[in-house]
């Protein structure tokens, strides 16, 4: 209803504006990103590595411009010491703003890229429990050095709710091999 569409609206201009902090670290990633591929490019030309390096280094290339990105707004966005509390609770983050929402499906957004990008450089993460595996620990991870450094909340549901979106967002079915 009328209702619900504002309120789908209010989400997405939330999601929108908080969106615009990660852009800033994906100019830098870009740039040193493309420095990295000009560095590869170079290493071809010099010592010829055949097309399967020459498609991949491309892909390599988008990963460390995720991980750029990743490790900033996951962890130097924030200042140490701001943030010290520990949450077990499920759904805990969902909470009752549409800031807490907005934060709550950015999580998720922020691992999207980690289930596409993976995958396609290293074959045995492309077996789906590989993949959500790795992404769980990467999370845990993430979420015990924000914890150490109170950089940032350490939360189960983080943990839960990039895990899940690997789900999605990893290989296509047919790759999905245990």
């Amino acid at each position: 209803t009328d209702r619900s569409r504002g309120l789908g609206d209010v989400y997405k201009r939330q999601i929108k504006e908080d969106m615009m902090e990660p852009l800033r670290y994906l100019i830098v990633a870009c740039s040193i990103g493309m420095v990295f591929l000009m560095l590869l490019k170079m290493f071809d030309m010099i010592f010829p590595q055949g097309k399967h390096f020459h498609r991949k280094k491309y892909v390599w290339t988008l990963i460390l411009i995720y991980a750029i990105v990743f490790i900033n707004v996951g962890f130097f966005s924030r200042e140490p010491g701001t943030r010290t509390d520990v949450s077990l609770k499920l759904f805990e983050t969902w909470g009752n703003s549409m800031i807490a929402h907005a934060y709550f499906v950015e999580n998720i957004i922020m691992f999207i890229p980690y289930g596409i990008l993976l995958p396609i450089a290293f074959k045995r993460i492309r077996k789906i429990w590989m993949c959500v595996g790795s992404a769980c620990m990467i999370s845990c991870m993430l979420e015990v050095m924000q914890h150490m450094t109170g950089r940032g909340y350490a939360q189960i549901d983080d943990v839960m709710t990039n895990t899940i979106c690997l789900l999605y967002t990893s290989p296509s079915p047919r790759d999905r091999s245990v």
